[in-house]
């Protein structure tokens, strides 16, 4: 498998493991939770950067997408009809 394979068998691991565990944590607040996804957020992080050094030594495009919920998205202007 290659490296840029592995990684991201990592990132959907650690995606996985922080959602589980701010599920955890929103049922049972705990510092030792809160410890942990702070770990699991770094770790994240630095996946991410090491995916993208390996998709630049490998010469390949990455783009990254983010979604956001309807009420964080700005409404267009609105414009006047032009009379007829």
């Amino acid at each position: 498998m290659s490296r840029l394979l592995q990684i991201q068998e990592r990132l959907l691991e650690n995606s996985a493991e922080i959602t589980r565990m701010e599920r955890a944590l929103g049922q049972h607040p705990s510092r030792a939770l809160n410890s942990s996804l702070k770990s699991l957020y770094k770790l994240r992080s630095g996946l991410e950067s090491e995916f993208k050094e390996a998709a630049a030594d490998d010469q390949v495009d990455v783009v990254g997408y983010k979604s956001a919920s309807l009420s964080e998205i700005p409404a267009p202007p609105c414009r006047e009809q032009p009379s007829p």
